[in-house]
């Protein structure tokens, strides 16, 4: 007779498995093609929120479920499962059996596996604590029993705080899938459907490029706070869903080592960036340095650099400098000559006000910049010398102080 799973607890210590380690279940999807567009793009929606300075690493797509977030809690890598299911018929519910596979009615005499929710207790039964959520997306809605059945088990401490009606579903549903795996206990599927959620209405499945633009025009300006017109936003949406469809189809083979299976079928945050109009080099020496904005400075310093006929090469270098004016300002906010460090913000911002952009306007910001650097080198003469990246930093850093208070 074989033993019942008991869950993990979350100070587990067990060892940390990845998603390699574990055969995958879903691997059927990634030779399918088109069939699976509209997955293509929720995945590509996820992997925009890894411009979030946040705990979510990578987006992996077509890999042990429709695509799966990882994301690092303190040393621990934790997964948050996808399942997409879309409907062609927009009025379409999904109900409490659809998703159960079990229904109050009559004595359950089907297969779990007919519900959706069976095929994601999987990553439960897989991955233990390492399961942070499990998440059923769809372009529909979901019947009132699912929505308010899932909402009271969300609510509740335990199995006895359920009364009424979700109650008598959670009996039926227990039943079954302690009948289907009996290494299963009622504890286990109630832990288990803690972490289940509902994302409904996520998107027509046959939006235009436009639509599907627009959304993405969305996330990125919620997670990084960069402005991109319809057409960059086009051409984004665009790159990240055929990359995003390219990670699902990639062939995986038995064994694969967990950095070939991120390489062929996650996206990163340095992939999503790479199909922005920004130097990618220079986003990251931003973000590395720990700028809270490193995407919209980089994208800020892009324009206006690009604008003077700077190369993407030094660009990156022009984001150095930035670096090394934070650092430099951060360890000279204290000290006495906090006054001419301001003035010379001031006189660097009048330099950013005028226009630069014509003949002549890169030899124009250099000379200056020169020319502040031999006048505020001798009353800056604390802690480490002023240099000319320095004053060059301070010069980029009033570039985006004015650009993101206009």
């Amino acid at each position: 007779m074989r033993s019942r799973i008991q869950m993990a607890p979350d100070d587990d210590e067990t060892p940390s498995i990845s998603l390699a380690d574990v055969p995958a279940r879903e691997v059927a999807g990634r030779d399918t093609g088109n069939k699976y567009f509209y997955q293509y793009k929720k995945a590509a929606e996820a992997a925009v929120e890894l411009l979030e300075d946040g705990d979510a690493k990578l987006v992996f797509c077509d890999m042990h479920d429709d695509f799966v977030i990882k994301r690092l809690e303190g040393t621990l890598d934790v997964y948050l499962f996808h399942q997409v299911k879309a409907k062609d018929k927009k009025n379409h519910l999904w109900s409490f059996v659809d998703v159960f596979a079990v229904g109050l009615t009559k004595q359950f005499k089907g297969s779990c596996a007919d519900g959706f929710a069976w095929h994601m207790i999987a990553h439960q039964k897989s991955f233990s604590n390492q399961c942070k959520g499990v998440v059923l997306v769809t372009n529909v809605l979901f019947n009132d029993d699912v929505e308010e059945f899932i909402g009271a088990v969300l609510a509740a401490s335990t199995i006895a705080d359920l009364v009424g009606k979700p109650k008598k579903q959670f009996s039926a549903l227990s039943d079954a899938y302690v009948a289907a795996d009996p290494t299963f206990t009622p504890e286990y599927v109630f832990a288990f459907l803690k972490k289940f959620k509902l994302h409904s209405l996520a998107g027509p499945i046959d939006a235009s490029d436009n639509e599907d633009a627009s959304v993405i025009l969305r996330k990125v300006k919620e997670f990084s706070e960069v402005d991109l017109n319809l057409s960059q936003s086009k051409t984004v949406a665009e790159e990240l869903i055929n990359l995003v469809r390219k990670r699902s189809t990639a062939k995986i083979h038995p064994g694969i080592s967990i950095q070939e299976l991120e390489q062929k079928t996650s996206v990163s945050i340095n992939d999503v960036v790479s199909v922005f109009p920004i130097t990618a080099d220079a986003f990251n020496i931003l973000r590395q340095a720990g700028d809270q904005r490193a995407l919209l400075n980089a994208s800020i310093l892009q324009r206006f650099l690009g604008r003077l006929g700077y190369s993407n090469e030094l660009i990156s270098l022009a984001s150095v400098c930035k670096v090394e004016w934070d650092v430099w300002y951060f360890e000279m906010r204290h000290t006495p000559v906090q006054p001419d460090i301001q003035f010379l913000l001031a006189r660097c911002e009048s330099l950013v006000r005028q226009d630069l952009s014509g003949s002549g306007g890169l030899s124009k910001m250099h000379l200056e910049l020169g020319h502040l650097l031999s006048e505020f080198a001798p009353k800056l003469a604390v802690g480490r010398p002023l240099n000319s990246n320095i004053v060059f930093g301070a010069f980029l850093s009033r570039v985006v102080n004015l650009e993101i208070n206009k």
